[in-house]
């Protein structure tokens, strides 16, 4: 993991004194050496006499040395007043920097005893001044570093709090981050100042937002549940498990610690979308027992939110054994065999055990020939996982090159405290407009400073869910967490505008979501089922089923309701923001002559490109690149079609090893060397804003048994036609018309678009739940007739 802070400023003021010092005395006995004799010429001691006195002296002094003698003088009083000023500055400098931090205004004072307060602070700086109250002081532009006072009245007053518009409190203990925030809080009655405090205790939580503050926010944030948030902005759940062709979201958590949980609980919500199953999240801890006890027992109504199972197991750190034993993977496997597994995290609670179990992963799908999902780990240690860490790119999602990495949250967190994401703001419009509702609660209906952490945090996740709902709509949900939610204008225009003016049935559709997300929440958060509502015991009638049908109208139009504010909250981009995705499948027959296939190439480009060039569509290339024409042609449309989407990306289907199916072309005669693919592969990569690789392979099968079996082969490579006939919008071929010579040829690719219905069970992944099948399937078939050489 790239550590990206600045490194630390290398103080140059005492290398410039020696720098003159050094100088003057070269001067000087230069000087002597080429001057007049000692006899006619009065000391070069009295030039420098005058020069340190600012020409005080009788000027004679001067006009009676030569010139390299008086530059040497000069230099040398330099030196004299620089180490003057230098000495000044190192005493007086902590009293001066205390004095400017007091004088601030509207800035942020950043509260902290780590690196991670430290980055905090650059990253705010680049917006607003920050006053950074550290054990150790640093100095940037925009960012003034203090001591860090012990007493909190101190505090107060050198960092200037009474004219900030925002504190964050961060140091290591939590205990005593509540003790400086409700202390602060207390000091600032009057003032409408948001202080941030961190903690990932909820209990702590619930209490340091329920402390008196008078005007003033106090406002909890944990590092683990903004990690958790991240992540699933950037790779959400839904999209990776339709991409999977999977029913639901299954998420695999290695280690059950505070990020383990946050992770399950935003994995959760990210999987609740329209046409997907109950979630499934499965832990694997060395305390799994326990942990189940502890997290089942706050959350009585847990199995109605989510289907999750936990599996004790104790990581092996043998070179050739397995990384789990023999019950734990068999345990592990009948859970996929449920539904497969579509995301892995790996957040054991030490570097050491997360990275032994993050180099034990290939292994371990390589024995099972499972888990190919994307995979993530979050280490502490910045250098740690260089040897896991892939080097393709962070828009690159591979499970075969490596686990991708979590970083801090720091930018994210910059975005809230600052609200630049409009995050804060769209949840209390979202408490504002259930306040004006019918049926609302007194503990939930106040005030939104003195609402309850609970409540809070309800309405916070109904804003982040905003994403599923956007992906229920057919538009892309993949964002920067850090940055607003926008939809590009066409879209919005079309898709959004017209839910907030009249019913339909995706309004109601989106209803029916909100209230499942909402059901979940309150789960998580530790209500359950009462038929009477009860604050303090956190009982809900409405908890009794999920099913939004069954609600009262007056519950029915609540949803509603939420839902169009919701909607209007989102703002239109221009050329920007989610945006509805184009898939083109891409392929064609391996061994074609290369002046046939250079010339049907850049016939179906004239056909494509006019059709493609849409800058308000996500254009998404689907091929498994194949050496060929599936290479050749997918590498032309992305050159041609660079800077006319609105976005390009990948996205390739991996239902036989990729070294396999190089290794199998390479041993043919002419065919490209594996190493070749493999650049001509990466080159393209780079080319997309985002690539997913989407590994189609059978559950059990090995790599090995890929090369070993033609039939297994050949079964992998008609799974990859099955996907790109079901799950594009357009597919384009390279193709001699002639019937299938063999199964996963394009002849059996461009019958089974014709004819889905005609796919094997057993290779059908089926139609998206997401993505409408195309209503003309001829229409959306592009080929190219090419001439095929004797085989």
């Amino acid at each position: 993991m790239a550590d990206h802070s600045p490194a630390p400023r290398r103080n140059v003021f005492p290398l410039l004194i020696a720098g003159l010092a050094l100088v003057a005395v070269v001067l000087v006995i230069a000087g002597r050496l080429i001057g007049p004799s000692p006899v006619d010429n009065p000391g070069w001691q009295d030039a420098l006499y005058s020069v340190l006195l600012a020409f005080t002296l009788d000027g004679t002094f001067l006009g009676s040395q030569n010139l390299v003698t008086l530059l040497g003088a000069f230099a040398a009083a330099l030196v004299f007043y620089l180490a003057l000023l230098g000495s000044l500055w190192v005493v007086f400098r902590r009293q001066l920097r205390a004095w400017r931090a007091s004088r601030q205004r509207g800035h942020v004072v950043v509260v902290g005893d780590g690196e991670d307060a430290a980055e905090l602070a650059r990253a705010l700086s680049q917006t607003v001044p920050v006053v950074l109250a550290l054990d150790a002081q640093r100095q940037e532009r925009r960012l003034i570093g203090i001591d860090r006072p012990a007493a909190t009245a101190d505090l107060a007053v050198a960092a200037g709090i009474a004219q900030a518009r925002a504190v964050v409190v961060m140091l290591g203990d939590e205990r005593r981050n509540a003790e400086i925030a409700t202390a602060l809080a207390g000091r600032r009655a009057g003032t409408a100042t948001a202080l941030w405090c961190r903690t990932g205790d909820r209990l702590m939580a619930d209490q340091i937002s329920a402390a008196e503050a008078g005007a003033a926010r106090l406002l909890v944030f944990d590092d683990a549940q903004m990690l958790a948030r991240d992540l699933f902005a950037r790779h959400p759940a839904h999209a990776v498990a339709e991409r999977m062709a999977a029913g639901r979201v299954h998420l695999l958590v290695v280690g059950f610690g505070r990020l383990g949980q946050s992770v399950a609980e935003e994995a959760i919500f990210s999987g609740l979308v329209v046409g997907l199953g109950r979630p499934m999240v499965t832990v694997i801890d060395r305390e799994a027992r326990w942990a189940e006890t502890a997290w089942r027992a706050g959350r009585p109504g847990l199995d109605r939110a989510v289907d999750m199972a936990f599996i004790e197991a104790e990581f092996r750190a043998g070179d050739s054994a397995p990384a789990l034993a023999a019950d734990s993977l068999v345990a592990l496997a009948a859970r996929d065999d449920i539904a497969r597994v579509t995301g892995i995290v790996i957040c054991l609670g030490a570097d050491a055990d997360t990275l032994r179990f993050a180099l034990a992963l290939p292994a371990l799908r390589r024995r099972e020939g499972r888990y190919f999902a994307p995979a993530f780990m979050r280490l502490r240690d910045a250098e740690a996982g260089g040897m896991v860490i892939p080097g393709g790119g962070l828009h690159i999602v591979d499970p075969g090159a490596g686990v991708l990495p979590l970083g801090r949250p720091t930018r994210l967190l910059a975005s809230d405290i600052l609200d630049i994401a409009q995050r804060d703001a769209a949840a209390q419009r979202l408490h504002e407009a259930y306040s004006r509702g019918e049926g609302k609660s007194a503990a939930s209906a106040t005030d939104w400073n003195r609402l309850p952490e609970t409540y809070r945090r309800a309405n916070r996740r109904s804003a982040d869910h905003i994403a599923a709902k956007l992906f229920s709509l057919g538009l892309t949900s993949e964002r920067e967490a850090h940055e607003p939610v926008l939809v590009e204008r066409h879209a919005h225009q079309r898709l959004i505008a017209p839910l907030t003016a009249r019913d339909d049935d995706r309004l109601d559709g989106l209803a029916a979501l909100e209230h499942q997300r909402w059901s979940a929440d309150r789960i998580l958060d530790g209500w359950s089922y009462g038929a009477v509502r009860d604050d303090d015991r956190r009982l809900h009638p409405l908890l009794e089923r999920g099913d939004y049908a069954a609600l009262a109208p007056v519950e029915q139009q609540k949803d509603r309701d939420q839902l169009r504010t919701i909607l209007s909250s989102i703002v239109p981009g221009d050329g920007k923001g989610a945006m509805p995705e184009l898939r083109v499948g891409l392929a064609g027959h391996r061994r074609l002559a290369p002046a046939e296939q250079q010339r049907a190439v850049a016939v179906l480009l004239e056909m494509l490109v006019p059709r493609l060039s849409l800058r308000d569509r996500v254009v998404t290339l689907v091929s498994p690149l194949a050496p060929g024409a599936d290479m050749a042609l997918t590498e032309a449309l992305a050159t041609a079609l660079a800077g006319r989407v609105g976005a390009l990306r990948l996205l390739v289907p991996e239902a036989v090893p990729y070294r396999v199916v190089l290794d199998v072309a390479a041993a043919e005669a002419g065919g490209e060397s594996a190493e070749t693919m493999l650049a001509r592969r990466e080159r393209l990569f780079a080319r997309a804003a985002r690539v997913d690789i989407v590994r189609l392979g059978l559950a059990g099968v090995t790599d090995y048994a890929y090369r070993r079996d033609p039939a297994v082969f050949e079964d992998g490579l008609r799974r990859a036609n099955a996907y790109l006939a079901r799950r594009c919008d357009l597919l384009a071929v390279l193709w001699d018309g002639a019937m299938p010579r063999g199964p996963g040829g394009t002849g059996e690719l461009v019958a089974w678009w014709r004819a889905p219905q005609t796919i094997p069970p057993a290779l059908d992944p089926g139609v998206s739940f997401a993505r409408p099948a195309p209503a003309d399937r001829e229409s959306g078939l592009v080929i190219v007739t090419v001439e095929r050489p004797n085989i």
